[in-house]
């Protein structure tokens, strides 16, 4: 089962004063895949890699009669309920996959993918949660920095700040914040 988000719009953030120029607006998955050059290629590979890992995941802990709806995954626009995150200033915004297998009390952790239309592949740029994260100032890198919150039951809360290094977004710093 794969379904698809309606609304697709680019996120802007500041880059040292500038905005990153939107070259081309994107409103659903159907559109990108029409319109920009080699994304379909890269969109149906990706889907089938990711497959190929929920296969694996099934055979490693099946479900009970009726409870396939586990292994149920869609790729995503980042960021769809507010119309979208570019997180890298090229135009297009970033996907992942939602997955409710990965997910428990804290949120769900997402693969998260980014287009890179002048290899015309689907990348894997780090893997955090979508739940609760923020884009933070200016881009590190030519990358956004992101802060991803995280519940820990009812009275904490582990703050976590990434940042893209060495190809990937990667955990910059972590801390606890304790409300109760």
């Amino acid at each position: 089962m794969l379904g698809i988000v309606i609304s697709v719009l680019t996120y802007y953030f500041p880059h040292n004063g500038d905005t990153y120029a939107v070259t081309e607006r994107f409103y659903n998955l159907v559109d990108m895949r029409s319109r920009l050059s080699g994304f379909n290629a890269a969109y149906l590979d990706s889907i089938d890699d990711f497959e190929k890992k929920v296969n694996q995941i099934k055979s490693d802990h099946p479900a009970s009669q009726g409870d396939d709806w586990r292994y149920a995954f869609e790729l995503k626009v980042l960021g769809h309920e507010s119309g979208g995150i570019d997180l890298n200033g090229d135009g297009v915004p970033e996907l992942y996959f939602d997955f409710p297998l990965a997910c428990g009390s804290g949120g769900c952790m997402h693969d998260i993918l980014s287009f890179n239309s002048r290899t015309q592949v689907m990348e894997y740029i780090g893997q955090f949660s979508t739940r609760r994260f923020e884009v933070l100032g200016n881009p590190i890198n030519g990358w956004a920095p992101i802060k991803e919150t995280t519940r820990m039951g009812a009275c904490e809360e582990i703050i976590t700040h990434y940042v893209f290094r060495d190809a990937e977004y990667r955990p910059e710093s972590s801390h606890s914040e304790v409300y109760c």
